[in-house]
């Protein structure tokens, strides 16, 4: 396919008029090149290189309509590249492809071919999309693939899913002491029981309703602590996957209070928060209950704070993400990387530099545009900071690493190849899941870069 056939789609078009062009004795030698190149002619058959003349009225792709969020899609395929499941399963430009072509065969009344295909479907397209947005930030039209995963999800959702997410969404304190306990328990079993129990409960409820039982589980967490400031001069919205998976360090949350601290910043966190969570998690698997309820706790609790004039700061990225997109608010939403870089780093004095560093931006560090704000915290703390060439999503997501750890380990092979060949002193990133996932792929202990920070100016 030439250039501009895969940018414009002029090849097509062009082909009638090829011959005119250049006339038949070179338009021969050229069909005699394509024809060494592709014997079997399945390389776009008829696109540039045509006897017919007529293959553009003849063999016109027509796009079939299946959702808004990617109908605009012309199949360029920009997107794959950043997508953690391209090496796995498919990419955005096929889970559209696949749709398109279910519909096609939908009105064809081929129904025998699509339950055919629909067999791998759920695992291929759904089951391992990381719903990241990154294909979104490749894709000339801005189209972001999760969109349309995220809506697929929400059909294949039971009522009994539905209703138990809800009442999660209702009381996250109690979701996030079962899930941490979960965790804590399969700690203290016997390895070999806990797999076994995982796997017999993964084939009862469904691999995707039950995590795989992996060795390196982090423990459980802890509940998020309440800080209340008369004047508060920051709000400071610590994430739930805190209290769910625990920290291999001190934790984000006590290195930022201990940062706040040392610099005589008074922060205080949202009464009640750990039953706040930004909606994330129901987002993403297609919960629209349980998210519309979150996002209702959301609004009460800033509105009992009247219109906030203080920045609101959360200490994950993703999560920072999903407040921007939750919370309908003049307030300032800020990652936790933006505001101590743009407002506390200057206060600290670096007592004890870090010799090197390895970072890993998250995927919602590279939408939002903060990874210059880790950068400049790791510049600070250390004179060696090692960003790898080759780093993209970890493909966790929140859970998705729990019961596909397969999608995790594709989408960070190569991040872990280079990681490996060139090892630092400490590694860090900004998200509890992420740090999970890398530490995993690479075998080093990824921290979140405040409890670096803490470390280097204590």
């Amino acid at each position: 396919m030439c250039s501009s056939d895969l940018e414009h789609g002029t090849g097509r078009i062009m082909a009638p008029f090829v011959r005119r062009q250049y006339g038949d004795e070179l338009f021969e030698v050229m069909c005699e090149v394509k024809l060494l190149i592709d014997p079997n002619g399945i390389l776009n058959p008829g696109v540039l290189m045509t006897r017919t003349g007529r293959e553009h009225v003849e063999s016109l792709k027509i796009p079939h309509r299946v959702e808004p969020e990617v109908d605009l899609c012309v199949e360029c395929g920009y997107c794959e590249p950043s997508c953690p499941s391209k090496d796995l399963t498919l990419t955005p430009r096929q889970r559209i492809v696949l749709q398109r072509e279910f519909e096609r065969l939908e009105k064809s009344g081929d129904h025998k071919k699509v339950a055919k295909i629909r067999k791998d479907f759920s695992y291929d397209a759904l089951d391992t999309c990381a719903v990241d947005g990154m294909c979104q930030t490749a894709c000339p039209l801005g189209i972001n693939t999760g969109e349309l995963v995220q809506n697929l999800r929400r059909k294949k959702v039971t009522k009994f899913e539905n209703h138990v997410w809800y009442l999660l969404a209702g009381n996250w304190r109690l979701g996030q002491t079962i899930f941490s306990s979960g965790l804590n328990l399969a700690h203290a079993l016997p390895k070999k029981f806990a797999k076994g129990s995982f796997s017999l409960i993964r084939s009862i409820v469904g691999e995707n309703r039950f995590p795989k039982f992996m060795p390196d589980l982090p423990r459980g967490g802890s509940p998020r602590g309440e800080l209340n400031s008369a004047e508060p001069e920051v709000f400071y919205f610590p994430s739930c996957t805190n209290s769910i998976f625990a920290s291999d360090g001190e934790g984000s949350e006590a290195a930022f209070t201990e940062i706040a601290q040392r610099v005589g910043i008074r922060i205080a966190t949202f009464d009640d928060i750990n039953n706040l969570c930004c909606g994330t998690p129901w987002k993403s698997k297609g919960l629209a209950q349980g998210q519309k309820k979150m996002q209702q706790k959301l609004e009460q609790t800033l509105s009992a704070f009247g219109n906030v004039a203080v920045p609101i700061v959360c200490d994950s990225s993703s999560c920072t993400e999903g407040l921007k997109s939750s919370m309908r608010t003049q307030g300032k939403i800020l990652s936790i990387t933006e505001y101590v870089a743009n407002n506390l780093l200057d206060k600290l004095e670096i007592k004890r530099k870090i010799e090197s560093i390895t970072l890993h931006p998250t995927c919602s560090d590279f939408r939002s545009g903060s990874i210059k704000s880790l950068m400049v915290i790791a510049d600070r703390i250390s004179e060696n900071v090692v960003l790898p060439q080759d780093w993209s999503c970890c493909g966790f997501a929140g859970d998705r690493g729990l019961f596909h750890p397969e999608l995790t380990a594709s989408a960070t092979k190569k991040e872990a190849e280079s990681v490996g060949q060139n090892p630092t002193v400490a590694y860090a990133s900004t998200n509890r899941t992420c740090e999970i996932a890398l530490t995993r792929a690479t075998h080093r202990n990824y921290r979140h870069i405040l409890e670096l920070l803490a470390e280097a100016t204590r």
